[in-house]
């Protein structure tokens, strides 16, 4: 339990701009407790965390694709979909995202986008790239209007999805160069405008749309931790949420307790 309660611990910050982080304030909201949470000790198998938009429910990911309904601010958890992937023994799922409090998409390893809960499949016409036994994809953020999705690589590529009949979204790319190509996960703005993209120290990396984004804009935000244990960075009502794995250091940094920080965009 106190994994996954550290996993989705947010640490309220304010962000000036896009390059200073002052201190929290003193009426910062309490974020609210979880209720229900699968608890695995001294095992790695959480891969992924996802809170619905109304804020009341969310899943935990594990390994083999299983998803674990837990509850928000008094709530119900939701009940576990009955169409979610699923591979018994084999850690190869990736990542999660919700379209509401019963439907969303599992990632896997290879690039695979997987439906549950009704979601619309992808479109065959705007898939993401898939390959087959290779370890590459790490992370996945839906648009704001759910027609679409953006996939991050290892190396920081961004994949564009359409779901449906949607075509793909508009391009996302870097503000400058990503300099440690070990991306850990992606989210998108609530506008689709741009997003961040997470590496596997810590840093979060400006994304946005090419005719968009001006010369010499933030290539990360000041003030998220900079380790090299990172595991993922989600949006919620504007903010940028990075998670991370620390303070506890067992033989492998992937042992790791998660923890979040999270900090505010304009």
């Amino acid at each position: 339990m106190r994994r996954i309660l550290a996993l989705l611990s947010m640490v309220a910050l304010g962000l000036a701009g896009m390059s200073a982080v002052p201190a929290p304030t003193a009426g910062a909201a309490t974020p609210a407790v979880p209720s229900g949470l699968p608890y695995w000790p001294n095992w790695d198998i959480a891969r992924g965390v996802a809170i619905a938009p109304n804020g009341n429910s969310g899943f935990v990911l594990d390994g083999f694709g299983a998803l674990h309904g837990f509850g928000l601010n008094g709530n119900p958890a939701a009940p576990k979909p009955s169409d979610g992937p699923s591979w018994p023994g084999w850690d190869v799922a990736r990542g999660v995202a919700l379209r509401n409090a019963t439907s969303g998409y599992v990632l896997d390893a290879f690039g695979g986008v997987h439906p549950f809960g009704g979601a619309p499949a992808v479109n065959p016409a705007a898939p993401a790239p898939y390959h087959p036994g290779v370890d590459w994809a790490r992370g996945l953020t839906l648009t704001s209007d759910l027609t679409g999705a953006y996939v991050v690589s290892r190396t920081g590529g961004l994949s564009r999805i359409g779901f449906g009949s949607s075509a793909r979204p508009p391009r996302l790319a870097f503000t400058s160069i990503l300099p440690t190509p070990i991306a850990a996960d992606v989210s998108v703005l609530s506008d689709d405008s741009g997003g961040f993209v997470l590496d596997g120290y810590g840093a979060v990396h400006h994304v946005g749309i090419p005719s968009v984004v001006p010369p010499g804009s933030a290539s990360f935000v000041a003030g998220v931790g900079h380790r090299p244990w990172s595991r993922a960075v989600a949006r919620s009502d504007g903010r940028v949420r990075a998670r991370r794995t620390r303070w506890i250091a067992p033989v492998r940094a992937r042992q790791r307790v998660a923890a979040a920080q999270r900090v505010g965009v304009p």
